[in-house]
């Protein structure tokens, strides 16, 4: 959710879950450090389903 926001971009939840370890900083980079992150289009999710998700949690 905080990816869509951010970025106006809808993800699929497996994708999100690599993006939670960044958002959480489960790891750390230094300022000079280069991440790539490849992330899918949200085409079989839909935001009610993510909030559905969220509320699981």
């Amino acid at each position: 959710m905080q990816f869509l926001d951010d970025h106006r971009t809808l993800v699929e939840p497996a994708c999100g879950a690599t993006l939670s370890v960044l958002y959480d900083q489960k790891i750390t980079f230094s300022p000079t450090d280069q991440v790539l992150v490849i992330v899918c289009g949200g085409a079989t999710t839909s935001i009610a389903q993510l909030h559905d998700y969220a509320r699981m949690l």
